[in-house]
């Protein structure tokens, strides 16, 4: 292929993903209005200019720079924000919940889990890079109750003290299976009703097929992004409105 062929299939290849980018903005746009939550899309990128303005660092960076192999882990973005508020402001959380984020990233999910009453509010990952910047970015927002772990998720035991667990598909099912093993130990060993929170809900069906997990809510503000809700089912869970599709 000469030079000025590759020029033109190159346009046109970029002319073709930015007309499906608008095609799915538009789709998103009509679907809020529909619903009546297009204030939940614009404040996206207020949020994103908010944590920049702040001299946060909550953007992506894949599994191959931070030389993670993928069988341990998914790339990183951002779980936090405006999105999983609204799902919170639907749970009754209290002063005696503690949650824990797996893959925590940057710590942009836990800086939103630590607006609500949650005793503690802990993260555990994989990269040693990662938890640097997450520790900057909670210390710059002053998230002293926030603490972070080294450890692969799959390895990390230590589950007893929580009843919520956060997840924004951080690892490949493999990690995802031995993480349940873990709980369901931590559940016989202190009986409890934990609830997981699982965004972008790839591996759904490990978790169903455990048997010892129900999905008890579906949160799907628009297109092409979910967060689904499991609780194990000898107790009951409650939220604060309808579940919404």
């Amino acid at each position: 292929m000469n030079s000025s062929n590759a020029t033109v299939n190159g346009s046109k290849s970029l002319q073709a993903l930015s007309s499906s980018r608008v095609v799915e903005g538009v789709f998103k746009i009509l679907y809020l209005l529909r619903t009546g939550r297009l204030g939940l899309l614009l404040s996206i990128p207020l949020y994103r200019c908010w944590w920049r303005l702040r001299g946060l660092d909550f953007g992506i960076v894949s599994i191959q720079e931070l030389g993670l192999r993928p069988d341990r882990a998914n790339y990183h973005k951002d779980g936090g924000g405006p999105l999983l508020r609204d799902l919170l402001n639907r749970m009754k959380i209290t002063e005696s919940d503690a949650v824990l984020d797996l893959g925590s990233g940057k710590g942009g999910a836990m800086a939103t889990l630590a607006r609500y009453p949650f005793k503690a509010v802990d993260g555990v990952e994989i990269s040693p890079e990662l938890v640097e910047v997450a520790r900057k970015n909670l210390s710059k927002l002053g998230l002293q109750q926030c603490h972070l772990f080294l450890a692969d998720a799959a390895a990390f035991t230590a589950l007893d003290e929580y009843t919520y667990i956060f997840m924004f598909n951080p690892f490949p099912e493999v990690v995802l299976q031995q993480v349940l093993s873990n709980l369901e130990e931590s559940l016989r060993r202190k009986p409890r009703q934990v609830r997981l929170v699982y965004s972008n809900p790839l591996h759904e069906r490990t978790i169903l097929a455990s048997g010892t997990f129900t999905k008890t809510f579906t949160y799907q503000p628009y297109m092409n992004y979910l967060i689904c809700v499991y609780e194990n089912k000898n107790f009951s869970f409650e939220l604060r409105s309808e579940t919404h599709r």
